[in-house]
């Protein structure tokens, strides 16, 4: 892993292959590194990805102040990473909370989006149905009460996952994170859905607990999306294949 010195903070990042630039953008609590390790490394050889850890995520630094994590900033740490790479323009491709980031991306940055790829992220009002539920876990967190977090997540996971991301993260700079992104929605409630001068998709599984709202939402917005059989966030991530496979012709038909 390298990192960069963004607005203070050590911003991690891997830097792995060739070809067109592809930035990839983790769930909230997981870590630039699960990008490979469910297979999407193996999946597009003939790309060079570039995988970050967002501030308060992986091998970047921890920050237990929510002033740090507005939607401004997090696409500020994708930018200086293109920027200290000297990469103009890359697609930017996101699951979950990085999903919401890479749409952060293309309306705050668009210049610097060859397209933009949001997996698995409940925008607009799927939103709405999320994020009182991840506010309930802002004092716990902070708290470092692991059990109670968990007994209030919103979205099912696995207990070996919940296993995984209890043992990679600092639980109040997790708290800070949640802070944050209620202020995205706050801020740039379109985010993701609004018109933009980037090509752009959303997938997700059916399984999902948000996917009704969610696919209402991109279908009155006209935002192109797939939508698979996956029946749930964790199945959705860990299938690299699949997922690649729904990708790939979106990628190809706008030639990035």
């Amino acid at each position: 892993m390298d990192s960069v010195r963004i607005g203070g903070h050590d911003i991690a990042f891997s830097d792995e292959g060739d070809g067109p630039p592809t930035v990839l953008l983790p769930g909230f609590q997981s870590n630039a590194a699960r990008w490979q390790a469910f297979g999407y490394h193996d999946a597009m050889p003939d790309r060079r990805l570039i995988a970050v850890d967002p501030l308060g995520h992986g091998r970047s630094s921890n920050e237990t102040d929510s002033v740090h994590y507005s939607a401004e900033r997090a696409v500020a740490e994708v930018t200086g990473v293109l920027d200290s790479l000297q990469i103009e323009k890359a697609v930017v491709w996101g699951f979950s909370r990085g999903g919401m980031i890479a749409a952060l991306c293309a309306e705050l940055a668009p210049e610097r989006c060859s397209a933009v790829i949001v997996g698995a992220s409940p925008l607009g009002a799927a939103l709405d149905l999320t994020y009182p539920l991840l506010a309930a876990g802002v004092e716990v967190l902070a708290a470092d009460d692991w059990d109670t977090y968990w007994a209030g997540f919103p979205i099912p996971l696995p207990p070996e996952i919940k296993d995984y991301l209890q043992s990679t993260n600092h639980a109040p700079s997790n708290a800070a994170a949640i802070e944050g992104m209620i202020g995205w929605r706050d801020a740039h409630p379109d985010a993701g859905l609004a018109p933009v001068d980037v090509p752009r998709m959303a997938y997700f599984g059916s399984g999902e607990v948000f996917a009704d709202t969610l696919r209402g939402e991109l279908v009155a917005h006209d935002v192109e999306y797939h939508e698979g059989s996956w029946d749930g966030h964790a199945a959705t991530m860990a299938d690299a294949p699949g997922v690649v496979a729904a990708v790939r012709p979106f990628l190809e038909r706008h030639g990035v």
